[in-house]
């Protein structure tokens, strides 16, 4: 109940005076405003219906159906960002449960029931975390980055530009802001840090687009448009860690697929109507490099 009411009184005041604002609450309140987040708006490169189904999800469910990839990213940032915080979401497996007993799977049932509302680390898991919290701290670039800001520094805002007499919330939430340089900082976790490798994964998972969302809404609170810094530290041997600026010419681009997206969504949700996959048959393309290996 304590998440509704500053839920709805955050957007009541933005209601009532018009306003766009950084917000200082807590994760589960955030993710409990109804508003556009960049994550909800990549899911319409799917489709209109899986946006939707990831915005509810978003809204209703926890975090126990996460994947092992994004449960080690997420804890990462409570272990890095948000140090104070990481035991009331995370709790290490005790190694001395057998579960192949029946007093072990006792002992297990009541560890579960105790941490209820906690994810579940195994000890190869804690390894990783504490290694990369390790790496960056001795990194003498990255530790200074991450000093003098605030960590998951939330913002919500009323879209302004939107082809529609809706009116639209949008939010984010910033990884690391440093108004001092006037730069958000987003840590993201990876296989390969390396230029190569991860400028595919900054277009396969849209980091761009992320980045032109977030520097928008920072930049309708703030009045200045900020820089966008990704660091990509490695969640294995020996954790190397690089930093990648997103130019002022991506953002540029993807701010421009952003806002397509935005359009689309208005649309869906003023007809009622959020279709899925085309009813067509769709042809299999040959891909490039298998003509090149057949020619």
């Amino acid at each position: 109940m304590q998440h509704n009411w500053e839920r709805n009184s955050i957007i009541k005041e933005l209601q009532i005076k018009g306003m766009c604002k950084f917000i200082s609450t807590d994760e589960a309140i955030y993710n409990s405003i109804d508003a556009i987040s960049q994550s909800d708006l990549k899911e319409l490169k799917r489709s209109p219906r899986h946006c939707l189904v990831k915005k509810n999800r978003r809204l209703y469910e926890d975090d126990s159906s996460m994947t092992p990839a994004k449960l080690i990213g997420k804890a990462i940032h409570k272990a890095f960002l948000e140090k104070d915080d990481f035991e009331n979401w995370f709790v290490e497996k005790p190694q001395e449960i057998n579960r192949r007993t029946k007093e072990g799977k006792i002992q297990y049932e009541e560890f579960i029931n105790t941490n209820k509302g906690r994810l579940i680390l195994d000890e190869k898991e804690v390894k990783i975390i504490n290694s990369v919290r390790e790496a960056i701290n001795g990194h003498p670039l990255i530790s200074e980055l991450f000093q003098g800001g605030t960590a998951e520094t939330s913002l919500i805002a009323k879209y302004p530009y939107l082809k529609s007499d809706k009116i639209l919330y949008i939010k984010s939430r910033l990884d690391y802001w440093r108004e001092d340089m006037n730069t958000i900082i987003d840590l993201k976790t990876t296989m390969d840090a390396g230029t190569k490798s991860f400028q595919r994964d900054i277009f396969k998972y849209g980091y761009h687009i992320q980045a032109a969302f977030y520097c928008d809404i920072v930049a309708l609170v703030t009045g200045r448009m900020p820089n966008f810094l990704i660091v990509a530290v490695e969640k294995s041997l020996p954790f190397g860690i690089k930093v990648y600026k997103i130019p002022k010419e991506l953002i540029d681009i993807a701010r421009v697929q952003y806002q397509e997206w935005l359009d689309l969504y208005t649309k869906c949700y003023n007809e009622g109507s959020w279709p899925c996959y085309s009813n067509e048959i769709s042809t299999v393309e040959i891909p490039d490099f298998l003509i090149k290996d057949l020619f």
